[in-house]
């Protein structure tokens, strides 16, 4: 039973699950951090045993190449989007690194230094995406990876020593079945795409988005739907839903995404399709916005997409005093809603992407007091 004691060594956290990069700020933070997730600590106890089992120069090589991975990229991920393809590639080194030793492979150093400083940047820049451009937490992240390293390193030399080496195959192997765990469970708790169902939307609850909507439809009635959902003190869980499928649909999750998934639910809202092709989307920008982003948060939120054309970027660009149009058809009744989102709003949503992470950036759009207007059109 002893040769179980390394492979138990690597997973302290398997049981709880990752606490994502939602963290505390300053150096006690960054320390912990590599500690509380499975990938993090998997991947940097991996380098150090496989750097302890090739010997040689790899033993300073690869922790010296991972680190400065985390280094260069941990920098420039300060205030930046959270990316699909760098959580993939935190996984992927869990994987790689366990297979390796898992088959008990010897690549050329040359090969391995480079995935230490591939998987490396990757660790850095998905978690200084967090920092919020704190040094002391990248301080703190570092001390801790090193000293991860240093463990594994000593790890992989008690178990080059005598009867205990045959354990390094099976420690391997359970590092890759770590990986796969954590590349199947996010699938488990998140939906991949957002869509209406067939038989409707759930139009019973309401949404109040916190902002000042201006419900004059050329008539005496009024808007029907009440606003009681803000946005602004959303759950955690469903505040996360809507950046995983912001960042999964644009690469990155900015204060536009979450502009254009609070106007797609109060359009939706107010259509109230039966079906998902009875709703037209459309949106125009103004030349001076940097990008018409807005219409990806709209298709997270109302499930339009070009594909089925139920979703059109128009070409004509919004008027003069508006930032970006976004205009809800209900196809079946006829039933037209426009949204327009001001230009004195742009500095708002500018600032709100700098030194911030896609938390606080949802919150600060969702708090927006003139983020948008909404009006019925005949």
């Amino acid at each position: 039973m002893r040769f179980l004691l390394p492979i138990l060594l690597l997973a302290p956290t398997a049981l709880i699950a990752h606490p994502g990069h939602d963290h505390g700020d300053g150096f006690a933070a960054g320390l912990a951090h590599p500690l509380l997730g499975l990938d993090h600590l998997v991947a940097m106890l991996a380098v150090g045993v496989l750097a302890a089992r090739l010997g040689g120069h790899a033993r300073l090589a690869l922790p010296g190449s991972f680190l400065g991975g985390v280094l260069a990229l941990g920098l420039l991920g300060f205030g930046g989007a959270e990316n699909a393809l760098v959580q993939h590639l935190v996984i992927a080194s869990i994987i790689v690194l366990g297979g390796v030793l898992a088959l008990a492979l010897r690549p050329p150093l040359v090969v391995v230094v480079a995935l230490a400083a591939i998987f490396g940047a990757a660790h850095g820049y998905a978690h200084g995406t967090g920092a919020a451009g704190d040094g002391g937490y990248l301080l703190g992240f570092l001390l801790a990876t090193a000293a991860l390293h240093c463990a594994g390193l000593a790890l992989g030399h008690w178990l080059g020593s005598g009867r205990l080496a045959p354990a390094v195959r099976p420690l391997g192997a359970a590092a890759v079945a770590a990986g796969v765990w954590l590349m199947v469970t996010p699938e488990a708790s998140h939906s991949v795409a957002p869509s209406l169902p067939d038989g409707g939307p759930d139009h019973a609850h309401s949404h109040d988005h916190g902002h000042s909507h201006d419900h004059n439809h050329g008539h005496s009635h009024s808007h029907d739907h009440a606003h009681t959902h803000n946005h602004a003190a959303a759950a955690d869980s469903e505040v996360a839903h809507w950046i995983d499928l912001g960042a999964a649909v644009h690469g990155g999750f900015g204060s536009l995404i979450a502009a254009g998934i609070i106007l797609g639910e109060a359009g939706l809202e107010a259509t109230a399709p039966e079906g998902r092709f009875d709703l037209l989307v459309s949106y125009r920008s103004h030349p001076d916005a940097p990008c018409p982003c807005v219409i990806d948060g709209l298709q997270v939120a109302t499930g339009a997409s070009l594909g089925q054309g139920t979703l059109v970027l128009e070409p004509d660009p919004a008027p003069a005093d508006t930032f970006g149009v976004a205009t809800f058809t209900n196809r079946a009744t006829g039933a037209v809603w426009q949204a327009t989102i001001p230009m004195s709003a742009w500095p708002e949503l500018a600032e709100a992407n700098t030194d911030t992470n896609p938390h606080e950036r949802w919150h600060i759009v969702a708090g927006m007091a003139d983020l948008f207007t909404l009006e019925r059109l005949e």
